[in-house]
């Protein structure tokens, strides 16, 4: 269903040459790049999310690496497009980040790799959670890890 989704949202801005899209290489920019670009206009926290959203979806299916997208990713980051120059003081501001399937994430599904908690969706976010996006940070999804992280 996420997939699906993604899919349909992010297809318009899938990149073929790697990891390069709207001219930035997401595989290597750092935070301070980021900001750099989005300081001067050339980039955009939703531009950057479609196009870590487009790379999941590209190389997903054979990694297995991301359980599951963050349906609301792409509207927070919309949303972190609008905000004023307040933003800048924001650490994490406009990051795209995944975090374990053993942290909570209200309304992600969390299952910690187990099947037993296949239909668990948290009511809460953890509290790193909380922090990351304190600071502005965007949630992606969740990251595959070995069942209950054993």
């Amino acid at each position: 269903m996420f997939l699906l989704w993604g899919v349909v949202l992010c297809q318009s801005l899938v990149q073929k040459d790697g990891g390069m899209c709207h001219g930035v290489d997401i595989r290597e920019i750092s935070i301070a790049k980021v900001h750099e670009r989005y300081w001067d206009g050339t980039l955009t926290p939703g531009r950057l999310t479609a196009c870590y959203l487009d790379r999941i979806l590209a190389l997903n299916p054979a990694l297995g690496a991301v359980v599951s997208i963050n349906p609301l990713a792409l509207t927070k980051a919309t949303e972190l497009d609008q905000l004023g120059d307040d933003r800048f003081r924001l650490k994490l501001f406009g990051i795209p980040v995944l975090v374990n399937d053993n942290i909570a994430a209200e309304g992600m599904q969390t299952t910690a790799g187990s099947l037993m908690l296949y239909d668990f969706l948290p009511k809460s976010d953890a509290l790193v959670v909380e922090r990351l996006l304190e600071q502005g940070a965007i949630i992606l999804g969740k990251a595959n890890l070995s069942e209950m992280a054993g």
